[in-house]
């Protein structure tokens, strides 16, 4: 379209002006629009179609001279300087875009810096919270080893079971369960906690109600053996738990 307004204007105009070089180059104020038009193709990045343009309006012209004069110089003589402000207007487009790809990629590199430092620094802080949790779980036994001391048996195998939940149970190993499992095993009841759900995704709330009633039945359960199952129940999630073999209570959240 930008073109062919180009060719239109251009050829609109010339066969109005007289055949005097002189009169004929002040009055060709097509030019300027013309200009203006593939200037703006050129700062777009689209140089080859401004000089197309260009191309295409120096042929109108020629060929107006030709069939109005017999010779093209007539032509020529109001036009001949209109490609320089185009070549200095391409050469500038030239070195805005490169440098706004230079900005671009500069932004992209600082982006994915700062997204790789936040992860890196998210990472951290896991593994410091971790090893506080590690610490808290081991700090007993770890004192009374380092004085010497026997570490009460119960405590041993409270701590290794922690220990274990952790890694496979991590989504149950939170507060208030952590202390009713760990106060359960000290006093020589043996818990099991499965976590069929695993990695998929589980609300907060309902999260929160499932420990809060796991905590609750394991704090009052009376049997030696314990198991606490929690697993996919059609679209809800299931946990039971179960006192030396016995299905005693369940949730469905």
């Amino acid at each position: 379209m930008i073109l062919c307004g180009i060719l239109f204007t251009s050829a609109a105009i010339l066969w109005q002006l007289p055949t005097d070089g002189d009169r004929a180059g002040y009055l060709a104020w097509q030019y300027v629009p013309c200009d203006l038009l593939m200037f703006c193709l050129a700062i777009r990045a689209r140089i080859a179609w401004a000089w197309i343009g260009q191309a295409l309006m120096q042929l109108v012209v020629v060929i107006w001279s030709v069939t109005t004069t017999g010779a093209s110089a007539h032509g020529l003589l109001t036009s001949y300087t209109q490609p320089f402000p185009l070549l200095a207007v391409s050469i500038f487009s030239v070195g805005l875009h490169r440098t706004a790809r230079q900005i671009a990629a500069h932004r992209t590199a600082e982006r994915v810096r700062a997204e790789r430092e936040a992860r890196a620094e998210a990472i951290g802080k896991a593994l410091e919270t971790e090893l506080n949790i590690l610490r808290d779980l081991a700090t007993l036994a770890l004192r009374q080893i380092a004085a010497q001391e026997e570490p009460d048996p119960r405590v041993v195998r409270a701590l290794e079971a922690a220990l274990r939940d952790r890694i496979r149970n991590p989504g149950l190993s939170v507060e208030p369960l952590v202390s009713t499992l760990r106060e359960k095993r000290e006093h020589g009841t043996d818990v099991l906690v499965l976590d069929d759900v695993g990695d998929d995704v589980v609300e907060p709330a309902q999260r929160l109600e499932l420990v809060s009633w796991a905590a609750t039945q394991i704090a009052a359960a009376d049997g030696q053996r314990l198991t606490l199952r929690v697993a996919h129940d059609n679209e809800s999630v299931l946990a039971t738990l179960s006192s030396d073999g016995v299905l005693t209570s369940r949730l469905i959240v």
